[in-house]
């Protein structure tokens, strides 16, 4: 495969919401040593309302450029433009400029690639589907409750949503989780949904890999499963979740839930008269 197949066959990550497992998942890819995924970019959906804004300019005023050719010198082209192929182009250059391995002293034969965990990444990995055809994308779940649990430990993240809308996160969940779990909407990106669950279980982890290497198309390493063997274990309770908080997840999540079935564990809920 030449450098611009790789260059132009990149894997993107879209987690469900924060403390889903991302990183992890980041950590196996750069582990195959066929791959080197970058962090989040956070500026995705941002590129994307640019892009969408000039596809929509570059589409309405094509008319122009048809009926005013170069060639015909003297006449009125105020508003002659490029094709809208050429903006495709243009994306393109500009993200495989930006995530050059090379440039950071990665060798070029290795597909490249970034994780991303925000909302709306539906209308992001569409986005990034029309400038990369041929691009690849992971999609992943967890646990919802574990989730939240580990995101209250970290304060840098959850500072940012705890005094104005604490569920914020678990509401980023589920509209991404009602996208993964849409099989027609996954197919429009030929994307693989992974639960963090069969990641991290010994039981299940190796399937899992498996069918992540293969959609990948890249070359399973031992390194990838010790990635994962680090990680064994259930999440540390550091912050038990609130009878309250646990009411709003499961309302929040209820309709998505019919089809996973996720659960909170009595160990994981802060003790009160309420559970006595």
């Amino acid at each position: 495969m030449s450098n611009h197949e790789i260059e132009n066959e990149p894997i993107f990550i879209f987690a469900a919401s924060w403390r889903t497992g991302s990183t992890l998942l980041q950590r196996v890819l750069n582990a195959s040593e066929n791959v080197f995924v970058y962090g989040e970019p956070g500026f995705i959906s941002n590129a994307r309302m640019l892009f969408e804004r000039n596809e929509d300019y570059l589409q309405k005023v094509s008319w122009n450029r048809e009926n005013n050719k170069t060639d015909k010198q003297g006449q009125w082209i105020p508003i002659f433009n490029p094709p809208v192929e050429n903006l495709y182009k243009a994306f393109q250059c500009y993200f495989t400029s930006l995530y050059n391995l090379s440039s950071i002293g990665i060798e070029e034969n290795k597909k490249w690639g970034f994780k991303e965990v925000r909302d709306n990444a539906y209308e992001d990995s569409k986005f990034l589907k029309k400038i990369f055809p041929k691009a690849k994308f992971l999609f992943l779940i967890r646990n919802p409750f574990d989730m939240y649990i580990s995101l209250k430990g970290q304060d840098a993240i959850f500072n940012n949503f705890k005094d104005d809308k604490p569920l914020y996160p678990v509401e980023v969940w589920n509209r991404n989780v009602s996208f993964f779990l849409d099989h027609t909407k996954i197919n429009e990106v030929g994307g693989l949904v992974i639960k963090y669950e069969d990641l991290v279980d010994n039981k299940t982890s190796q399937e899992t890999l498996d069918n992540i290497v293969e959609y990948l198309d890249i070359e399973y390493n031992e390194k990838m499963l010790s990635e994962l063997s680090m990680k064994a274990g259930q999440t540390t309770v550091k912050n038990p979740l609130t009878k309250d908080e646990v009411e709003k997840i499961f309302e929040i999540i209820k309709e998505n839930n019919k089809e996973l079935n996720y659960t909170i564990s009595d160990d994981k809920i802060k003790k009160s008269k309420w559970f006595s």
